[in-house]
């Protein structure tokens, strides 16, 4: 019986896979000046259009 209980126990340790704790998404880290292009220079429109009358 022991032996049964023995050979039951070392049958689970090895039936049972490893634990992996790895997140299935990745974790973006990204930290100091964000990428971003520098601003356009725009000319005012030449003819402006008028304002809204109310």
């Amino acid at each position: 019986l022991a032996d049964m209980a023995n050979e039951f126990r070392r049958m689970n340790a090895a039936a049972t896979p490893p634990v992996c704790r790895v997140s299935a998404q990745p974790v973006n880290r990204s930290s100091g000046l964000r990428k971003m292009p520098p601003p356009v220079p725009v000319s005012p429109a030449s003819r402006p259009m008028n304002a809204p009358q109310t």
